[in-house]
Order: structure tokens, then C-alpha cells, then sequence
């Protein structure tokens, strides 16, 4: 995944990903989208820091 920043603030503002088969992604930031509230979307918030890094085999 190549992530890109702000130059201002130093936000990831989006994401793009090569996927398979010539598929390309990509993730934006919706905090970064002026007059949107991003918390009052139905949506799940993950804490990625809290995830396993892998299952043990």
C-alpha cells in the first residue's frame, strides 16, 4: 500500500493498493473531507493496535 500525506499537517489522507489481478484500491480519509463529520457515518471503528499480529499456527 503506498500512503500519501498532507504537506501541511502531515495527514494520511489516502491510500492506494495494486491489487491482484490489475485491481487497484483505494482508502481515503474521511476525516480529512471538510464538513463531514466521519464519526456520524454508520460505520465500525477498529483499534488496530489492539489486533493480534498473527495467529499462532
Amino acid at each position: 500500500m503506498r500512503h500519501y500525506f498532507c504537506n501541511a499537517c502531515g495527514s494520511s489522507t489516502y491510500g492506494a493498493v495494486t491489487g491482484e489481478y490489475g485491481k487497484d484500491r483505494y482508502r481515503g480519509n474521511l476525516g480529512c473531507v471538510e464538513g463531514l463529520n466521519a464519526l456520524a457515518l454508520d460505520n465500525t471503528i477498529v483499534d488496530g493496535g489492539a489486533l493480534p499480529l498473527a495467529d499462532a499456527p
